[in-house]
């Protein structure tokens, strides 16, 4: 018998056998014995992406000195990469110690899921396994494979339908993507829209039934705000039509649009900058943490701790950076912002209602600006 002859028993539950599977060598059972059918389809479509940009890559490379297996290795421009491809669900801590035994070692991994490519925006589950995926910088953006099409695309702004899912534009450039994509994702993702006429009719509809939405239990963070609100005569269905925009960063939170943004709005911006005539922007990222941590502002499980901070400051500048677009603020320096024009908090339904017309379109005037 070759000694590269592997044995496999396979146990049929359902029927109580169990047969005997005879594989002449290692490589032909690799997928059977540990990684599913789908896990080997995205790791063959990836060798040859990387085959046909001439790019030398080495399948389950153990790496020296963290003994680490990764699903694929290769050089690009002198820097080492690592592909891993996760499709089962890992634990932040898992995750996180994976990432820093990469990083620590010079390498740069990217995570990569298994995922259908649209051709329009799309709303997804969004679990602690899509977390994992996502790369902040530049922009948030998650690489995926659709074994169907065999194509590696990018999957990008993200933005929030509910808590357990979010709307998603795919994209796999035009002629397909390479590697220096995966670098600076902002070439492939070009001018992509965002907040495309679809977007708006459903944040519109959303948006009118929030308004006249019954709250039968409340949670911290609604409490929270109803107080805010009520101080100005108002409820939760009276929110301000400025305290529901669709941000690119909005993703990492669980709390609803209206909720966090109102919250911010009046207790951080009108508070903090009506008082005292300015606000800094890292005086408002503080505020922010400080919600998150005494749970007013619930944050998703984000796997990756180390951006978690960072995620927040971008998350703060961007909102902020809308209330200077819609006129409430002004910028005197780099991060530091002063009341332009206090909010009118005391309106009609009717009122809103108009005003949640108006603003839907400078959303979508503001959030493609930002892209330039």
């Amino acid at each position: 018998m070759p000694l590269n002859r592997i044995h496999v028993r396979i146990f049929e539950g359902g029927v109580g056998m169990s047969v005997l599977v005879c594989f002449e060598d290692k490589g032909s059972y690799g997928f059977f014995y540990y990684e599913s059918r789908d896990h080997q389809d995205c790791k063959r479509i990836l060798l040859d992406w990387l085959q046909v940009q001439r790019i030398e890559a080495l399948s389950e490379y153990r790496i020296s000195g963290i003994n680490r297996r990764a699903d694929i290795y290769f050089h690009y421009q002198e820097q080492a990469y690592a592909f891993e491809v996760q499709l089962s669900h890992i634990s932040s801590s898992v995750f996180n110690e994976r990432t820093r035994d990469y990083e620590q070692a010079g390498i740069i991994p990217y995570w990569i899921g298994h995922g259908e490519l649209k051709s329009r925006s799309h709303k997804i589950p969004f679990n602690i396994l899509d977390e994992c995926y996502i790369r902040h910088a530049p922009v948030p953006h998650a690489f995926y494979i659709d074994t169907v099409k065999e194509s590696l695309f990018i999957r990008h702004s993200f933005a929030y339908e509910k808590h357990k899912s979010v709307r998603v534009t795919d994209t796999n450039g035009m002629h397909g993507l390479v590697m220096d994509d995966l670098k600076n994702p902002v070439r492939a993702i070009g001018k992509a829209v965002f907040f495309d006429e679809e977007a708006k009719r459903k944040w519109l509809q959303t948006t009118r039934y929030k308004r006249t939405k019954r709250y039968l239990t409340l949670n911290m963070g609604e409490r929270f705000v109803l107080k805010l609100l009520q101080s100005y005569g108002q409820n939760l269905n009276y929110f301000p039509s400025i305290c529901r925009v669709p941000l690119r960063n909005q993703f990492i939170l669980r709390t609803h649009p209206e909720i966090w943004q109102t919250w911010f709005l009046l207790k951080v911006v009108m508070g903090e900058a009506g008082l005292n005539g300015t606000l800094s922007l890292c005086t408002a990222v503080n505020r922010l943490k400080e919600a998150v941590y005494i749970g007013v502002i619930q944050v998703r499980e984000i796997n990756n701790t180390m951006h978690r901070n960072a995620s927040l400051a971008a998350l703060a500048e961007e909102y902020l950076g809308w209330l200077v677009w819609i006129g409430v603020l002004t910028t005197r320096r780099s991060s530091i912002y002063c009341m332009k024009n206090r909010v009118n908090v005391r309106k009609t339904l009717e009122t809103l209602l108009m005003d949640d017309e108006y603003v839907v379109n400078e959303v979508s005037f503001y959030l493609e600006c930002r892209k330039e």
